[in-house]
């Protein structure tokens, strides 16, 4: 194994370049999905919709596979940091858009656009200022879920309670509870409170496999053979959208399920460490390690940029890598500026 004199053990130890690249790969797709390019007959805008009901469900398998041993202790300092990493971003990166978003607005046209009542909705639900910390409200309720449990049960009945959870979360989605009871509401809590039961069953399915070290065990003994499924999967995916859901509706958080697993294991399984020298595989970290700040701020990059620019109004694949790149260089720039600090957590 490589030693990386700047990554914490923790992290060298949790550090594979094939999830790494799974998730810079996904925080793109997201990035493009969140612009609906015009041009729908462009490869990576197909993929982008191809893949759409992959991207936060991948997300939420690996923040709980790699979290599963903080979860399984009683130790506080480790969920504490936690805690601070996912609690920071969705308190702070609100208020910043809300004021910037109010300070243009009064200036354009002497009215403010959002109100402390549209400020105190997004704290409740992650939507409304910036729509894509529903994401970070499941993984903070879902958190609070899991460490009351732990701290409430020992651990042999901590992982049965978790089991009966997902499976409550399961029947819940199979007998569409989530659509009868959520559709009445608006997009503000039937897309943020109204995901909860599909990102606990993905959220738990993570935490499972993380407390069984489910790619180190393949990748001690298993990592070539597993290489050998790649060409059956790609098949399955020939059917993915058109007949898999289409058979077993009512499965479809199960299927998604599947997919995310074996997506999982498929890239963390990949020999990079065999294939690439330690230069190579440090650029790849630096390339990797700030999907998390990217995802916060894209969707507020994409506002502020069309606002002076047409090639980002143009809404082609071109204006996606823009909003990439320009995302991923401000959260380089100010990770830095900020490393000493808590605020580093608002860009990694």
């Amino acid at each position: 194994m490589y030693k990386y004199d700047f990554i914490s053990k923790e992290r060298r130890k949790n550090f594979n370049i094939g999830i790494e690249l799974l998730r810079f790969i996904l925080s793109l797709l997201i990035v493009t999905f969140h612009m609906h390019p015009n041009n729908h007959n462009n490869y990576l805008v197909f993929i982008t919709y191809f893949f759409i009901d992959l991207y936060t469900s991948e997300f939420f398998l690996i923040s709980f596979y790699f979290s599963s041993k903080s979860f399984s202790s009683k130790e506080i300092i480790v969920k504490k940091k936690r805690f601070e990493r996912i609690l920071i971003p969705y308190i702070i990166w609100p208020i910043v858009i809300f004021v910037e978003n109010n300070i243009y607005s009064y200036m354009k046209s002497k009215k403010l656009m959002f109100s402390l009542k549209t400020l105190f909705f997004q704290y409740i639900a992650g939507r409304k200022i910036n729509s894509v910390f529903w994401f970070q409200f499941n993984l903070i309720f879902i958190s609070i879920i899991i460490v009351i449990i732990r701290y409430s049960l020992t651990k042999n009945l901590f992982f049965l309670a978790l089991f009966i959870l997902v499976c409550f979360a399961i029947f819940f989605n199979i007998k569409n509870y989530d659509s009868k009871i959520f559709s009445i509401y608006d997009i503000t809590i039937s897309h943020s409170v109204g995901r909860l039961s599909y990102s606990i069953i993905y959220s738990i399915t993570g935490l499972f496999l993380g407390s069984r070290d489910l790619l180190g065990r393949i990748n001690k003994n298993y990592k070539f053979k597993i290489l050998l499924f790649y060409p059956i999967f790609i098949y399955i995916l020939k059917i993915y959208n058109k007949v898999l859901f289409q058979i077993f509706p009512k499965f479809r958080c199960l299927i998604i399920d599947i997919y995310i697993v074996v997506l999982f294991i498929l890239f963390g399984s990949i020999p990079f460490g065999s294939m690439l020298n330690i230069k190579s595989i440090n650029l790849i970290r630096n390339f990797t390690s700030y999907t998390g700040g990217v995802y916060y701020i894209h969707t507020f990059i994409i506002k502020l940029l069309s606002r002076n620019s047409q090639v980002i109004r143009d809404r082609n694949v071109k204006s996606c890598l823009i909003v990439y790149i320009i995302s991923y260089l401000i959260c380089v720039i100010f990770s830095k500026i900020f490393k000493q600090s808590k605020f580093k957590y608002l860009f990694i």
